[in-house]
């Protein structure tokens, strides 16, 4: 929905445009699909209006979708407010894709040369994050492990965000999620620094305009 400003607590204010789409993690998986790489959709989804959005998205963009679904919740939802600055704010529902369990995951066959893709959106559940955290300590060394911690990083419980971590060969953040993973930090280069030194691999930090911070255990961030 886009609004011209979020209203006071109370308030209310019309909407100049709306519309009804997958998100979320779609976005990588389409992002793939047009680099040519066959992608696997590992997660959850329900049975409504919601759950029938998501089947059709993920099957118009060449996703194999691998769970069977659930059949008594649908899929949940996320309303999106989108402000004259462009800056986006989320009210969340979640429905079947909280409950991706640890049976769920065990369908997933992996080879040694594919990529994993792990949202913190998907570790916030509490039914998916420890499944997904204990899951991970099974995938094969061969196997690269991709984490975007998300904006709801310092939600998420340490006994499930720090076994990602370690077994994350990139960790992938923005600034604010940098800081918030490392908050004692002195910057962005010192935080992702940190953050490197707790995951297998790779560490980034996006800073806008101004570019990216990198940095590998052991190394200096560049």
């Amino acid at each position: 929905m886009r609004v011209g400003a979020i209203p006071e607590p109370g308030g209310d204010v019309i909407a100049s445009a709306s519309e009804i789409t997958a998100g979320g993690g779609l976005n990588t998986m389409v992002a793939a699909v047009r680099d040519g790489l066959p992608v696997v959709f590992a997660g959850q989804y329900g049975t409504g209006p919601f759950g029938d959005v998501v089947r059709a998205a993920l099957v118009d963009s060449g996703v194999e979708v691998l769970q069977p679904g659930l059949d008594d919740v649908d899929s949940g939802y996320c309303v999106a407010l989108v402000d004259a600055t462009t800056e986006r704010t989320f009210v969340t529902s979640v429905g079947a894709e909280g409950r991706l369990g640890r049976a769920d995951l065990d369908r997933v066959a992996l080879r040694s040369d594919d990529t994993v893709f792990v949202s913190g959106y998907g570790l916030a559940h509490t039914v998916n994050g420890p499944a997904i955290a204990d899951w991970l300590t099974t995938v094969p060394d061969g196997v690269r492990v991709v984490l975007d911690p998300s904006p709801l990083v310092d939600t998420l419980p340490p006994a499930v965000l720090a076994p990602v971590i370690a077994r994350a060969d990139v960790v992938s953040a923005n600034g604010r999620e940098a800081r918030l993973m490392a908050p004692t930090a002195a910057g962005l280069a010192d935080a992702v620094t940190e953050i490197a030194a707790s995951a297998r691999g790779t560490a980034l930090a996006r800073d806008g305009a101004a570019g990216c911070w990198v940095a590998e255990p052991g190394r200096a961030p560049v």
